[in-house]
């Protein structure tokens, strides 16, 4: 899976993907690449940090992990796709280690035009979630639909083929459309049956449809699990930056997978905010024969983890503190460490 842009610059109809649209093509068909710069790498960043990035200075995470890079459609000429829409895209992927936030994955991406006008732009996300190859002997019977209450594409195992229960899933791709523009002009395309290709005209015509595709199962046309949603139209001058996010959403069971999609659409309007754990204690240590005393009192002004509430958990235990452990080590700061005592 991967975005999907089309654009009209200088009355042309543009597109460019970012994953291969052939493997016979030059470059596999990769029209987005990095730069050769060093910095021009996978950067990672975990909750708490803060990180100096050439494109995002003074950057913060947002989740537990986020991966953050930058591509663009014009740094390498592929000899089949030679008018790119001379875009930088800037892609960060958000993952939180605790459930429930642990069964969904956030990629947010910021669209820059370099060189043209781009008027009439759709923005969108293709994916072939297939549902299958866990199962040896089992054949693909993926059902592909849109839930239009949350602008999502969804895959998931048909009943009736000797696989039921035997298959994870359902699988989605929730859209977040920008929030800085007027979202209520926005029309949206869902297509799961015309795969995509290298011929701009086309695929901006799929993507500017404006019309969703009823249901469709493996072997209506579309590879299996195929589907794009897209959004649209809008105008990004040089310069400009069209921001919008992806949830890829998972969960076992239909009712699993719906309550994980509203979660996310419910982290996104509390600003991201999760749980977190308490604050560590500050301990001071004295020592005499034979002896070593831990004190970890709170300081004056200090904040106490036992009293510590936390008003985002999603369990109601808005006071999250447990206990202590106290361990020891005869080797050093890297362990092994033995627990000498609990205490709740």
């Amino acid at each position: 899976g991967s975005i999907l842009i089309a654009g009209v610059a200088n009355n042309r109809k543009l597109f460019s993907m970012a994953d291969a649209w052939s493997e016979y093509s030059s470059n596999c068909a990769y029209e987005f690449f990095p730069t050769g710069a060093p910095w021009d790498t996978v950067w990672v960043v975990k909750r708490g940090e803060t990180v100096d990035i050439p494109y995002l200075p003074n950057y913060t995470a947002l989740a537990d992990q986020d991966l953050v890079c930058r591509y663009k459609d014009y740094q390498i000429l592929i000899e089949d796709q030679v008018n790119p829409l001379f875009v930088d895209v800037i892609q960060i992927s958000h993952a939180w280690g605790s459930a429930p936030f642990d069964e969904w994955i956030l990629f947010e991406f910021y669209i820059i035009p370099t060189r043209f006008y781009l008027n009439n732009v759709w923005l969108a996300w293709w994916a072939q979630g297939t549902l299958d190859g866990a199962v040896p002997d089992i054949d693909a019977d993926n059902l592909v639909y849109y839930d239009a209450q949350r602008h999502m594409g969804v895959v998931e195992d048909s009943p009736g083929s000797g696989d039921d229960g035997l298959i994870a899933g359902p699988l989605g791709y929730l859209v977040f459309a920008p929030d800085n523009v007027d979202t209520a002009s926005f029309q949206w395309t869902f297509n799961n049956r015309i795969m995509t290709d290298q011929y701009d005209e086309t695929q901006y015509d799929i993507m500017a449809a404006g019309t969703i595709d009823p249901p469709s199962a493996d072997g209506d046309g579309g590879d299996h699990g195929f589907l794009r949603v897209a959004f649209g139209p809008l105008d990004l001058a040089v310069g400009d930056t069209a921001h919008f996010m992806v949830g890829e959403i998972f969960g076992t069971g239909k009712d699993k997978f719906l309550r994980n999609a509203d979660r996310l659409i419910g982290l996104k309007t509390n600003q991201f905010q999760t749980p977190y754990a308490p604050p560590a204690p500050v301990v001071r240590i004295s020592t005499s024969n034979h002896k070593v005393t831990l004190n970890w009192q709170p300081l004056a002004g200090g904040t106490n983890p036992e009293s510590y509430q936390d008003p985002y958990r999603f369990d109601h235990a808005v006071q999250p503190f447990e206990g202590y452990r106290v361990y020891k080590s005869t080797k050093g700061v890297g362990g092994p460490w033995t627990l000498l005592k609990e205490v709740d």
